[in-house]
């Protein structure tokens, strides 16, 4: 692969890590998942429970609850009661929580011109090259 293809993607990749750890002081782990919990809720329109969040990301539920404990505490989501089921308890992202979303959104966008750029300047790049490329502006597509 090329040096310079390689160091911008490597250069993209460190801006992004330094983006979360800055952002989600040092703990990008727990703080990934928190991102994506609260897409998730937001744009899916379903409050789940912390049973269905551990079932739907595969994370085991004392994990989840540590994470949405630290999510409650921060006021980035919030537990209503069902009111069908009193004993459930939903969640429910909060206004903190959507405009997270849209600093997060403007982010990926941001990380995607800068990918459409490279490939702007890469045309002539080998095939792997450009496969890569295809690969990470199609990733950041689906996501924003």
């Amino acid at each position: 692969m090329n040096g310079k293809i390689t160091d911008d993607v490597y250069s993209i990749a460190w801006l992004l890590t330094n983006w979360a750890i800055h952002r989600y002081d040092l703990h990008t782990t727990g703080e990934v998942f928190i991102a994506i919990t609260i897409i998730m809720l937001d744009r899916s329109g379903h409050s789940p429970t912390v049973s269905e969040l551990a079932k739907i990301t595969g994370i085991p539920k004392t994990t989840v609850s540590r994470h949405l404990g630290k999510q409650l505490a921060e006021g980035y989501v919030k537990e209503c009661i069902d009111p069908i089921d009193r004993r459930r308890r939903l969640l429910k992202p909060t206004l903190k929580a959507t405009k997270e979303r849209q600093w997060q959104i403007k982010g990926l966008r941001n990380f995607n011109c800068q990918l459409q750029k490279i490939d702007q300047n890469r045309r002539q790049s080998n095939d792997s090259e450009k496969r890569l490329l295809e690969i990470l502006l199609k990733a950041t597509s689906d996501i924003i």
